[in-house]
């Protein structure tokens, strides 16, 4: 894998990106680099559903909105990055908060279903993560979230055994809503390089992180 990455750095140096992309095809590194991975994807029997797709589901916009307008009252309101997009995807993780191996599952994800530019500014789709077994509420046009696995409390904890200063060393409830996308950005950007993995990423990549007692959302 680190040779074909070398391989890939060597020729962007060298012929720039528009040139070099067009010589990584026939890179006899690179293809057998994808050789390799189509004989393991064969050997171990792979299908689609080991995919992180096949753990999404996309929604009219609106019925997130709906879920976190229990976070808005008459001092603060969802933000208009959220609403700048008619559907979202949502990632469920019905699982124990932790890594590995879900950040790269949550980038794959931006990279092959949202994103249509170079930053995760530029998505067709609002990306959001969901730690539990989520419904689609057709009916009401919202969202059902439970979880005996994961709380907002476990991304909290995470943070806070990096992070002990500013409203980073707040617990969940301590947090006025409109103190809320303050909070994330300060995940997302504070002490980048302090904060572990995973945090991290999730972070980064998420417009929205839902949990049953809790959630995290980006208001620009």
């Amino acid at each position: 894998m680190f040779t074909a990455i070398n391989e890939i750095v060597g020729i962007f140096e060298q012929h720039g990106i528009v040139k070099g992309r067009d010589k990584l095809l026939p890179n006899l590194t690179l293809r057998q680099r994808r050789a390799f991975m189509n004989s393991e994807y064969a050997s171990k029997e792979g299908n689609l559903e080991m995919s992180p797709l096949s753990a999404t589901v996309k929604i009219p916009t609106e019925y997130l909105l709906n879920y976190l307008s229990q976070y808005e009252n008459a001092n603060y309101q969802i933000g208009e990055l959220l609403r700048s997009r008619e559907e979202t995807i949502i990632y469920k993780v019905n699982a124990s908060f932790r890594g590995d191996p879900y950040p790269g599952a949550l980038s794959a994800i931006d990279y092959l279903m949202c994103r249509e530019g170079k930053s995760f500014e530029e998505r067709r789709y609002n990306l959001i993560m969901a730690w539990g077994n989520l419904t689609v509420d057709e009916e009401n046009k919202t969202l059902l979230l439970e979880s005996d696995k994961s709380t907002i409390h476990d991304f909290v904890k995470a943070v806070k055994a990096s992070e002990n200063k500013n409203i980073l060393g707040k617990d969940y409830e301590e947090i006025p809503n409109f103190e809320i996308p303050r909070y994330f950005m300060q995940v997302r950007y504070g002490s980048t390089f302090s904060k572990v993995k995973h945090i991290r990423v999730y972070s980064y990549f998420a417009d929205d992180i839902l949990f049953p007692n809790g959630a995290l959302w980006r208001d620009a």
